[in-house]
């Protein structure tokens, strides 16, 4: 069975046909797991829409270890999706009391209970628990005496308290749950505090150290306790289907072996790889850590490609070898902006993208430039040298591993309330994806312009 279906592969037509096949079927399978699934793949980053600003005399909104008294009254700004209450930021004075099961205050270092004074408390919720939380405060329209730019900032960074899955290395919010008592307090001793009720009780801030302490009678409800599997299955299937469409899309191209050009050495060029990959880790680090501008990453990026640049003009390899041909090219160009996407339709579930809104980066050139350095050093270079040396299926997936600390390091300086796993492994399997699309091109602009568009919209370099 196996060698009749590996003699049909090798037909041109029969290539052609299971890579279409195997395609269509795992674009199928992931339609119905998306249509079984959707409630648990979360949303996009959307913006909160500001209708009014109001007022109120007394207000107290209590949890069940957190109670805030805004007894002097203050200013509350609903935000707004899909035209329903999302979140509401409040801002005034107001006296903040938590107090701690007995069992768990000799444990945390403490004194309880906390009081402190708020001035400000952001509060994601679902559109049912709107009346939960105003139960009978009367709230009169009003203007709000501060900036709209301001409010509306504090009414959007509501997103960065939700928890975050990842489909194929895109980041899907998900949103709070009914019953979800989750918030963000600005006081006066403590400064930022971030509060959550669940299946564990959790406070955190920049003055205190990270407290939790299991709930007495609260089963897990945020994160829904499916999302996790419902979005690293679907990154399963978008997986397959990629690799069946990448297949089709390339069959006319054909595929071989790289050869070693005689005149590189083996064990230079694997000290050569070890060295290079060190050095753009640790270029990349300093610039998360030091904030560093896109320049200067550029500049230090550069700095390994020259070495291979002269590696390889001493050794008199072509440029060719690390994929820089017109061969294929507008093959490659097609692939790349086909794959770009599908993939932004399958993981945001929009159909135009809006690099405004997502994008990190303010200059896209800049960006373009540093994404194609980093192309030729991992992608052109080291995978292509490691093609030569243990075959294409070999070279894509140590490639690929070497290439994902990148976004584990952006999700550590980024600090995101994520599953660290799905995140990995989410990252991990577009990395795979973006390598397996230059194994079949051999062209270097495939994995160049994917990688710009997609950190462009993720702020994240795969």
């Amino acid at each position: 069975m196996f060698n009749a279906i590996k003699e049909i592969y090798n037909n041109p037509i029969g290539k052609t046909l299971i890579n279409l096949i195997f395609a269509i079927v795992f674009g199928i399978s992931t339609l119905v797991y998306f249509i079984s699934f959707s409630d648990s793949l979360g949303r996009t980053t959307e913006d909160y829409r500001i209708r009014n600003t109001y007022s109120f005399d007394e207000w107290t909104i209590n949890f069940d270890y957190l109670t805030v008294d805004f007894s002097e009254g203050g200013f509350v700004v609903p935000g707004y999706q899909n035209d329903r209450v999302a979140t509401l930021f409040i801002f005034g004075e107001g006296e903040l009391s938590m107090h701690l099961p007995d069992s768990y205050k000799n444990k945390s270092g403490l004194d309880f209970p906390i009081t402190d004074r708020v001035t400000e408390m952001l509060i994601p919720i679902h559109f049912d628990d709107y009346d939960r939380l105003k139960k009978d405060t009367i709230f009169f329209e009003e203007e709000a005496p501060l900036p709209d730019s301001y409010i509306q900032d504090r009414v959007d960074s509501s997103s960065d308290l939700l928890y975050q899955g990842n489909i194929l290395g895109f980041n899907k919010i998900i949103p709070p749950t009914p019953m979800t008592n989750l918030a963000e307090l600005t006081t006066k001793k403590q400064g930022t505090i971030r509060y959550l009720e669940d299946e564990y009780v959790t406070l955190e801030g920049s003055q205190i150290d990270k407290l939790t302490f299991k709930h007495p009678f609260r089963t897990p409800s945020y994160p829904p306790s499916d999302v996790n599997i419902a979005m690293l299955g679907y990154t399963i299937f978008l997986l397959m289907a990629f690799g069946g469409l990448i297949g089709f899309l390339t069959t006319d191209i054909p595929v071989k072996k790289l050869e070693m050009p005689c005149y590189l050495d083996v064990t230079p060029t694997i000290l050569s790889i070890t060295g290079i990959t060190i050095s753009t880790y640790i270029a990349y680090w300093l610039y998360m850590f030091f904030g560093l501008n896109q320049y200067l990453l550029l500049i230090l990026y550069l700095m390994p490609l020259i070495y291979i640049g002269y590696t390889m003009f001493i050794a008199k390899v072509p440029v060719k070898f690390v994929g820089i041909t017109t061969i294929n090219i507008f093959k490659s160009l097609i692939l790349a902006f086909v794959i770009f996407y599908v993939w932004f339709v399958v993981t945001s579930l929009e159909v135009v993208p809006s690099f405004s809104k997502f994008s990190i980066y303010d200059n896209f050139i800049t960006l373009a430039m540093i994404m194609f350095v980093k192309q030729l050093i991992f992608r052109g270079f080291i995978q292509s040298s490691l093609d030569s040396l243990i075959g294409g299926a070999g070279s894509v997936i140590i490639t690929s591993l070497l290439i994902l600390p990148f976004p584990i390091m952006a999700l550590y300086f980024n600090s995101l309330n994520t599953s660290y796993f799905i995140y990995i492994l989410s990252s991990f399997c577009l990395i795979l994806l973006i390598s397996f699309s230059f194994h079949k091109t051999k062209n270097i602009v495939t994995p160049a312009i994917l990688t710009t568009l997609i950190a462009y919209l993720t702020g994240v370099p795969f």
